[in-house]
């Protein structure tokens, strides 16, 4: 750590390219990023990477490294389009280029028809397949995990599907 340097990096960011949930835009969110003393920030819209290329040119000229993510929405069988087929979120970081790789590929799968339905979407069979080179994060409130310890399904939390899918 640098000196001015703050020792925390945020793992879960939205900008405007996260419609609803952020405002700031990439020159803001540089120049913000510098006040506070942070050096490295995870850039996490939802369902996409519309603003990744003009976040990294900025977050680069203002020396900030950006970790390339997404907040995913998974599902149980991305085919199935129903409203009941519920659906959480789930944060994938890159931790490398064949995690950048895999990131587009699962973008690009939950946008195809097949799969859309309101949001783009996947399922964790899709991730399993797609998994090299990515950090999974458990998101926010609406994550799976999240939501389980909110109806006080501990057991449940302990053995979702991304616990399944990762660690099995």
């Amino acid at each position: 750590i640098r000196e001015g340097e703050i020792n925390f990096v945020h793992l879960h960011l939205h900008s405007c390219y996260s419609l609803r949930d952020s405002i700031i835009k990439p020159n803001e969110l540089a120049v913000r990023l510098q006040e506070i003393g942070q050096s490295t920030v995870a850039i996490t819209d939802h369902g996409g990477a519309l603003g990744a290329v003009l976040l990294y040119k900025e977050l680069k000229a203002a020396g900030i490294k950006m970790i390339y993510g997404v907040e995913a929405y998974t599902c149980d069988d991305a085919k199935i389009k129903d409203k009941n087929n519920k659906y959480y979120h789930l944060v994938l970081l890159a931790k490398n280029e064949t995690g950048r790789i895999n990131l587009n590929r699962l973008i690009t799968i939950s946008e195809r028809p097949e799969n859309k339905y309101y949001k783009p979407r996947i399922d964790l069979d899709i991730l399993r397949e797609h998994k090299d080179g990515l950090i999974v994060l458990s998101a926010c409130l609406a994550g799976e995990v999240s939501k389980r310890l909110m109806a006080d399904d501990y057991d449940g939390a302990n053995a979702t599907n991304v616990e399944r899918c990762y660690f099995n």
